[in-house]
């Protein structure tokens, strides 16, 4: 009995021919048998002898599948010995939205399993014999090519032509919704959260002042910008919007608004601090902390708010005339980083007192004796009197009371004017003055 042939491999060189590669045995004659799109109905093709490699033209391997067998006649026998049937694939690739479609008609006998190939190296292996896969792992604009092979007993296999295309997507990339804005002394830095299903190929910053129109801040490749023109008195807002590298854009990305630290003060030094609400994160913040600093930028005082936006700092503090304040924000949603408001830098006044009379005769309250200008936060103070004709009958610059003598001798009953130079803690000089009446209780 002849040995049984065997078909080693089935190449589809271009869209009309077909190489197949098989051992022939010495002395044996063989027929090459083909059917068309089924796997069954053979019909005679060509008698081989001595060859082990045969291209076979004018197919339409783009339009049809061909499914080859050979055959040895035994004489003494009368008895054909077939090799397994190797069949060809007619193959396509259609490029679909988010996705590359593969899919191939094929004979299935045999067929151990389906080895996809993608740019050169093996994508994945089926078992058995499917006739379709979609390749959702693919990055638009970016080409890919396959062919599928088949695997047969014996090693043998046969593998399709090449189809290449490039991927795409037209998918609009997810919002922006997580920002946040810390503000600083050259300007405003934001930093965001990328979803890392899009891959960005230029971020949009986006800018508003006062709830007019949004134009161009500036571009980004980074997840973060820094606007150096921020002001808190512009009332800035924001909008992080993307392209990515399909070429689609994302959806308008969430208002992004830093906290705008104010403060007022009455006469008394008493100073009320309010801020705006945080936008910029979707979950919103869960405390604000304000931090409070000395003139020299040490911290003296944090104080938790929860999610109040005022308050009001009454503590008697004979030694810091300058202060600063920020308010952190905390965010719900866990990794996101904090968020800073403006640092704000408060100088109380020094809140001059002095009478505008006083009893230098000894008869009265000792408060009464002398005449002095007092005051918060003086470093240095002099003090100048003049007599109603502009002569000076008193002159100190250690801020020390005026009796109301000249030259030891007590001056008359009058009217006369003062003039102080004052140097305070904040290190700012000031001029102030007025009248000051010298009164006696005996005659």
């Amino acid at each position: 009995m002849l040995p049984t042939p065997q078909l080693n491999a089935l190449t589809i060189l271009d869209a009309s021919s077909i190489q197949l590669d098989f051992t022939p045995q010495q002395n044996i004659q063989y027929k090459l048998e083909i059917a068309v799109n089924n796997g069954t109905t053979f019909q005679q093709f060509q008698t081989l002898y001595g060859v082990s490699t045969l291209t076979i033209p004018n197919l339409k391997t783009d339009d049809n599948f061909y499914c080859f067998r050979l055959s040895s006649f035994d004489p003494c026998t009368g008895l054909n010995t077939y090799s397994q049937p190797v069949c060809s694939h007619n193959f396509d690739l259609a490029i679909q939205n988010g996705f590359n479609r593969l899919t191939w008609a094929s004979a299935a006998n045999g067929v151990l399993s389906t080895e996809i190939m993608r740019n050169g190296a093996s994508y994945t292996i089926i078992p058995g014999a499917p006739s379709s896969l979609n390749d959702v792992d693919v990055v638009c604009k970016t080409n890919y090519c396959y062919q599928v092979i088949n695997h047969y007993a014996g090693g043998t296999q046969s593998t399709s032509l090449e189809k290449c295309g490039e991927a795409f997507t037209t998918v609009n990339p997810s919002a922006i919704t997580n920002t946040s804005s810390v503000v600083g002394s050259n300007g405003v830095q934001l930093t965001w959260q990328q979803d890392p299903l899009f891959t960005v190929q230029e971020y949009a910053v986006l800018r508003n002042q006062n709830n007019s129109v949004f134009g161009l801040a500036g571009k980004t490749i980074n997840q973060d910008f820094t606007d150096t023109e921020y002001t808190t008195e512009g009332n800035f807002c924001y909008r992080i919007n993307y392209g990515d590298l399909c070429g689609n854009a994302s959806l308008a990305g969430d208002l992004v608004c830093p906290i705008r630290l104010l403060s007022s003060m009455d006469n008394k030094n008493v100073i009320t601090l309010k801020w705006t609400r945080l936008k910029g994160w979707r979950n919103g913040v869960t405390n604000y902390r304000i931090e409070k600093f000395d003139k020299s930028g040490g911290l003296m005082q944090t104080i938790n708010m929860g999610t109040d936006t005022t308050w009001v700092d009454d503590q008697p503090d004979a030694i810091n005339q300058v202060v600063q304040y920020q308010i952190i924000a905390q965010p719900v949603e866990v990794g996101l980083i904090n968020s800073v408001s403006n640092r704000l830098v408060v100088t109380k006044e020094v809140n001059l007192f002095y009478p505008t009379a006083f009893t230098p005769d000894g008869s009265g309250p000792p408060e009464n004796e002398t005449f002095t200008v007092q005051g918060q936060y003086i470093v240095k103070l002099e003090l100048k009197i003049f007599d109603r004709w502009g002569t000076m009958v008193y002159y100190s610059d250690k801020n020390e009371p005026w009796n109301g003598t000249n030259n030891g001798r007590l001056l008359p009953e009058e009217t006369y004017v003062w003039r102080a130079q004052i140097s305070d803690f904040a290190g700012r000089s000031l001029s102030v003055g007025s009248t000051v009446v010298i009164l006696k209780t005996t005659k």
